[in-house]
């Protein structure tokens, strides 16, 4: 590198080659910056050199017929350059993480040294930087047409919105996709915890584990009458759909039947739509349960396969996957998401995605965890606001037609932040409250929902 007098009042810095150095070079200045400046004489005097070497150079003509089928493909070649460009770009940000650091850092790393590079524009006036900018503006814009033209984005193409994208752009394209793909229309839908607590489950993040000293009401099989009447205020509300839900690994064919009942009551003392969670199912279970009105049935997977091991030892995703499998071939729809900021990478928050979509549901639930005392994670730090907005954002790219809802700990959220989210991805929430924490009022819901522009 080679630094050369000041003009017009600023540093002026030329890199004859890119290599590390000048990279760290680059990323500190807040100046101008040259790269490789080729001057017309030294252009001339390799030209000479050339014709000295080799003769004469003679002039390649090309026919009228090709000529023309090039300028055609134009195009596509340089769609094709810039694929490659960000194959390249997507290979760069995984580098750090085979340095032997922890993924979590790496990550935190990366999009440190991608803020510098790629949002430089508004600092610099550097060719270079605008080219880049330029380059993650015109990305996004590809895949998000890929999507919204019925594709299908691949892990790569996630990371690079995830990690690499200005988050403004990546926002405002997930929000149209949203728009485009999922209409206005809001759904809303309630829970009641039918029976709470004493479960067998070792699951780090719940409060009615009997493994753990998390504090929740414990009782069993609630009353029709109780079960009934929440659902009757839930439907004065507004709710569409009324979810029962029970702890435990799995209900006995003993409590199957009385569900089973309940279900049939409620289709005909209200017009809620029911859906039903009560664990690892089989199909003969779900086959009476569909068969007594439940027309969807939840079964979250939580956490990616890969970071799930460490947050439960006592059943499986392949077993969660199994029941979901299960309720689809009786005839149900099916709903199954997630809680994120549990420890998880980001990449690993995409991988949960990935799997959702193999599954092919309608629903899609994003909980936030909230940390409960007495379990192994209630000093768990939150997730920053931002990584829970590019989580929901790229979730849209991923999953472009299913509901995505918010469920547990949106409360922790401030409500522009909350709003904002609406706007980009989620289009459906639970309302009132969850199973062992408060959740939203209604009627605060709803006018929140109106005022982002949505229609229930």
């Amino acid at each position: 590198m080679r630094s050369l007098r000041d003009t017009n009042s600023r540093s002026v810095c030329r890199f004859f080659r890119w290599s590390r150095k000048s990279s760290s070079a680059f990323n500190s200045l807040k100046r101008v910056v040259v790269i490789a400046r080729l001057s017309v004489d030294m252009a001339d005097a390799s030209l000479r050199k050339t014709k000295r070497r080799f003769g004469k150079i003679k002039r390649r003509f090309i026919s009228t017929k090709r000529r023309d089928i090039l300028l055609k493909r134009r195009d596509d070649f340089l769609l094709l350059l810039l694929a490659e460009l960000r194959s390249c770009f997507c290979g760069i940000l995984m580098l750090s993480c085979q340095a032997g650091r922890t993924e979590v850092a790496a990550e935190k790393q990366t999009k440190k040294d991608i803020t510098s590079i790629y949002c430089c524009r508004r600092r610099t006036e550097s060719p270079f930087a605008a080219f880049l900018f330029n380059i993650v503006q015109i990305m996004i814009q590809q895949i998000k047409e890929k999507v919204l033209s019925g594709g299908q984005i691949t892990m790569q193409e996630a990371e690079y919105l995830y990690f690499s994208t200005d988050k403004q752009e990546l926002f405002a394209a997930a929000e149209e996709i949203t728009a485009k793909m999922v209409g206005k229309v809001f759904e809303m839908c309630s829970i009641i915890n039918a029976k709470s607590g004493k479960c067998s489950e070792d699951c780090k993040w719940c409060a009615q584990s009997a493994h753990y000293n998390g504090k929740c009401d414990i009782y069993s099989l609630l009353d029709y009458d109780e079960i009934l009447s929440c659902a009757k205020m839930n439907e004065r509300q507004g709710v569409k759909r009324y979810s029962l839900v029970c702890s435990g690994k799995r209900l006995s064919n003993q409590d199957v039947d009385k569900m089973c009942q309940m279900v049939r009551d409620l289709k005909k003392d209200t017009s809620l739509q029911i859906c039903a969670s009560l664990g690892l199912m089989g199909k003969e279970a779900l086959q009476k349960l569909h068969d007594a009105g439940v027309s969807r049935y939840h079964c979250n997977l939580e956490a990616a396969p890969s970071y799930f091991p460490t947050l439960c030892s006592t059943h499986t995703t392949a077993e969660k996957l199994q029941t979901l499998q299960n309720a689809r071939e009786v005839g149900m729809e099916v709903c199954s998401g997630g809680i994120i900021g549990m420890g998880e990478s980001a990449k690993q928050r995409l991988e949960l995605a990935f799997t959702l979509r193999e599954t092919q549901l309608q629903s899609v639930p994003v909980n936030i965890l909230n940390p409960i005392e007495g379990t192994p994670l209630e000093n768990t730090p939150p997730l920053a606001e931002e990584d829970i907005l590019r989580t929901l954002a790229v979730f849209r790219f991923i999953l472009p037609k299913v509901q995505i809802r918010f469920a547990g700990g949106r409360r922790l959220l401030d409500k522009s932040t909350v709003q904002q989210a609406m706007r980009i991805a989620v289009n459906s929430a639970i309302v009132g409250d969850m199973l062992t924490t408060l959740g939203n009022d209604v009627s605060e819901d709803k006018q929140m929902i109106k005022t982002v522009g949505y229609d229930l």
